[in-house]
């Protein structure tokens, strides 16, 4: 018996990422809106040697965007992915110096799980945390998708 014959028939995988893709589209979708801007999303941006690809983009490269689908308070190692996120603005700052550097989330509680020094560290580098407002049924389905993978 493999792992996937515990998933029932047309259902998705429980560590299925589709779910998250979609909120990330609907929470920049919605910062778009409050910042009245377009992102792109896919774009691929040189830093030296090496190269990012941050969840949101502006045409103009002004506005840098990273995103963090999840409600509720974050956990051990979504702590540390927002973490390398804000590093990966950081970067992104080197070669756009004016840039504006954004962490989005979709939750409020998701948002404060980033306090203290890393908190003080966000400020301190001008990089703005977001929260978005997700309609009932984006934040339904982005927590059965969370209740599903942490099975």
């Amino acid at each position: 018996m493999s792992a996937d014959d515990n998933v029932a028939e047309g259902s998705p995988h429980p560590s299925n990422s589709a779910d998250q893709l979609a909120a990330e589209a609907a929470i920049l979708a919605a910062l778009e809106l409050a910042l009245g801007v377009t992102l792109e999303q896919g774009t691929r941006i040189a830093l030296g040697d090496s190269h990012v690809y941050p969840d949101g983009v502006t045409a103009d490269r002004s506005v840098f965007v990273e995103v963090f689908a999840r409600i509720g308070t974050l956990r051990g190692g979504q702590r540390h992915k927002v973490s390398t996120d804000a590093l990966k603005l950081l970067a992104i700052r080197d070669v756009f110096p004016g840039a504006r550097l954004i962490l989005a989330f979709a939750d409020g509680q998701a948002a404060a799980s980033v306090s203290g020094w890393k908190a003080d560290a966000l400020r301190s580098n001008d990089i703005e945390i977001h929260t978005v407002d997700l309609t009932a049924a984006e934040r339904a389905t982005l927590k059965a998708a969370q209740a599903r993978q942490r099975r």
